[in-house]
């Protein structure tokens, strides 16, 4: 499944997409998320390219869209931007973890969080064993998340079949 067609499916599941292409050229990224997201595969950077917002019916859950990597945490008044489950987990590491938990995000990129019920993400893999493939994680530990798709068309598929809002 394209793009186009998925973004298309969730406005007919009431979801609220803004098809705004995110002019990436007009946007300066802080240096942690130009860093990751030029590891991503061209084809993820187009989808997160293709719209401005999208958000569910309840505003539970959203795709994050280009622009909002541009979002440092703690310097916003958003509750939850890119990096926001990073970001929880190094808080509460010790000296010894947040050298494991750093690497971990270094290789995952979010772009999907839900706050329905527990918080969850779904990101794409960066690292080369298992470069595009897409993962779920969930609270209280993020760093551990399941292998949801093989790839972004197919985690695309995968969500419009799973997804009820």
């Amino acid at each position: 499944m394209d793009t186009n067609t998925f973004l298309n499916r969730l406005t007919d599941l009431k979801w609220t997409v803004d098809f705004t292409t995110v002019n990436r050229p007009a946007i300066s990224l802080p240096s942690l998320a130009t860093k990751r997201l030029a590891k991503a595969p061209k084809e993820f950077i187009e989808f997160i390219s293709s719209f401005s917002e999208a958000l569910s019916q309840d505003e539970t859950e959203w795709f994050l869209s280009y622009k909002d990597y541009k979002q440092e945490y703690g310097k916003v008044d958003d509750a939850f931007v890119w990096n926001t489950f990073e970001m929880d987990s190094l808080t509460y590491a010790d000296k010894d973890m947040k050298a494991e938990i750093e690497e971990f995000w270094n290789n995952y990129i979010p772009f999907f969080m839900s706050v329905k019920g527990e918080y969850t993400y779904i990101a794409i893999c960066v690292n080369n064993e298992n470069y595009g493939k897409i993962y779920h994680g969930y609270e209280p530990e993020y760093e551990i998340p399941e292998l949801i798709a093989d790839n972004l068309p197919s985690f695309f598929n995968k969500f419009l079949l799973t997804t009820n809002s």
